[in-house]
Order: structure tokens, then C-alpha cells, then sequence
């Protein structure tokens, strides 16, 4: 993931080997930076994660279940106080119900938590 041009953190499996982006146009877009909504589709085609930017920033992304429900949401929009970067992720049960909400801060010492995996 980018902020300002600033690779901040890693973004999940989105353009791994046999992933690809949809990419929608409205025909009024000529800045050079990323805006609008950009799906990845995994190998079979299922829907993997949907990509909100403005001029190049994140705004959100949400990753799905390989049946559909919304998995993970990240919201962009909410730093970490007194953090020039960060986010609040969401994690769903696959009947929609809120599994967890986690901010995501560097430490003391400036790194960034290791992920679960």
C-alpha cells in the first residue's frame, strides 16, 4: 500500500500470480494518479477484494470470502492519533457479524505490527 507516493504497507494477496484488476473508466479521468473503485478477481474468477482510491490515496479496500461476504475492511480514512499513517481493519464472520475491529499503528520504535498468517 501507498501514501503519498510512500510504500507504507504490504496489501494482502491482491496482483498475486493469477489475480487481475477490472478497471473502471468513466472517460473523465485524465490525472496520472488512481481514482475510483478497482476489483480484483481471483483465478476462478470470484470477486477477491474491491479497491476505493481518490487521486492516488486509499480510501478503503475490502477483501471477500471465496464465497462472497465481506471478510476484511479496511478504512483508510481513520488514522492513528498523532500518526501520519494507519488504519482501523474490520473482520467479519461469514454471516456478517463483526468478528473484530484492530487499529493499525507503528510501535514505539517505528515498525509495524506483524501480521497474522
Amino acid at each position: 500500500m501507498f501514501d503519498h507516493g510512500v510504500s507504507i504497507y504490504p496489501m494482502g494477496p491482491c496482483g498475486g500470480k493469477n489475480y487481475k484488476l477490472e478497471v473502471k473508466s468513466d472517460g473523465k479521468n485524465t490525472s496520472k494518479f488512481l481514482s475510483g473503485e478497482y476489483k480484483w478477481y481471483d483465478s476462478k474468477g470470484r470477486l477477491s477484494s474491491i479497491h476505493i482510491l481518490e487521486n492516488g490515496e486509499y480510501i478503503s479496500c475490502k477483501e471477500f470470502y471465496k464465497t462472497g461476504e465481506v471478510e476484511q475492511h479496511f478504512d483508510y480514512t481513520k488514522q492513528c492519533n498523532g500518526q501520519q499513517y494507519g488504519w482501523v481493519v474490520y473482520g467479519y464472520d461469514k454471516k456478517g457479524n463483526l468478528k473484530f475491529d484492530s487499529w493499525m499503528c507503528k510501535d514505539k520504535e517505528g515498525h509495524w505490527p506483524k501480521t497474522r498468517g
